[in-house]
């Protein structure tokens, strides 16, 4: 992780990525995008891009995220909240985790704590057991 030999793996359709997290399990990365609002998969090379969730009435300003089991997480700056969406569904999907409107601040990150989320001693990420 020092820099070296590092590759760009995506590059296009892009403009302001505001987070991105790592699905260990199914090894692919999340990210999202606050200017284009998207949210969007793809495998560790780059490679099998798909949109997650997409629209500004769905995201309209994502900034922190997080995956667990089959959803993914984020947190919403015009919305003031936590916002969950399946993986797989899309916009049948979102929901409401958490909504601050009461509160003059908002949330900027989000993290899942789980023991599923922790590396085991002895496990190997190139061989996962399940």
């Amino acid at each position: 992780m020092d820099g070296t030999a590092r590759r760009t793996i995506l590059s296009d359709r892009m403009y302001y990525v505001s987070a991105i997290t790592v699905d260990l399990i199914a090894r692919r990365i999340y990210y999202c995008d606050s200017r284009l609002d998207y949210i969007e998969t793809a495998k560790y090379d780059g490679s099998d891009r798909q949109i997650v969730l997409t629209g500004s009435g769905y995201i309209p300003h994502p900034q922190g995220l997080a995956t667990f089991e089959n959803l993914v997480y984020w947190t919403d700056w015009t919305k003031l909240g936590v916002l969950a969406v399946s993986k797989f569904k899309g916009s049948e999907s979102i929901m409401n985790v958490h909504v601050t409107k009461e509160d003059p601040s908002f949330p900027m990150g989000v993290a899942i704590y789980h023991p599923l989320k922790q590396i085991q001693p002895g496990r190997c990420l190139r061989n996962p057991v399940f």
